[in-house]
């Protein structure tokens, strides 16, 4: 069965050639997405930079955020679906630590919960 066993070889063949590109395309979109990932760290740094020299400016006696306004950052944050202390920490400038412990007062408080995908608003009573 030479034509069977030519055909298994040229497919064979070809499955090598597609899994080989397979793989060079995942490389190159990994390594763009990576580029990327970097490029929007040092964009959220310099912003977070910015936004603690304003607060810095706009307070007295030190960076603190005005009472509240942590909260309220985090709070319409997760509004919209759960985020990471991380992500919450790094879209909105609030130092981790800071984060969370914002987080921490507010599931004392009944009004967040931590799930597997990250942080939820709790819905209100009725």
């Amino acid at each position: 069965m030479p034509i069977i066993d030519d055909t298994l070889t040229t497919l064979k063949a070809r499955r090598e050639e597609i899994n080989t590109d397979v793989q060079d395309a995942r490389a190159e979109v990994e390594a763009k997405i990576a580029d990327k990932v970097a490029d929007l760290n040092e964009l959220n740094a310099v912003i977070r930079a910015i936004e603690r020299q304003q607060g810095a400016t706009a307070t007295t006696g030190g960076t603190h955020a005005p009472r509240g306004q942590n909260r309220d950052k985090i709070l319409s944050m997760i509004a919209d679906g759960p985020r990471t202390s991380r992500a919450i920490s790094d879209a909105t400038g609030i130092g981790r630590g800071s984060a969370d412990r914002t987080l921490k007062q507010l599931e004392a408080a009944g009004e967040v919960s931590k799930t597997s995908d990250g942080w939820v608003v709790v819905p209100a009573a009725k």
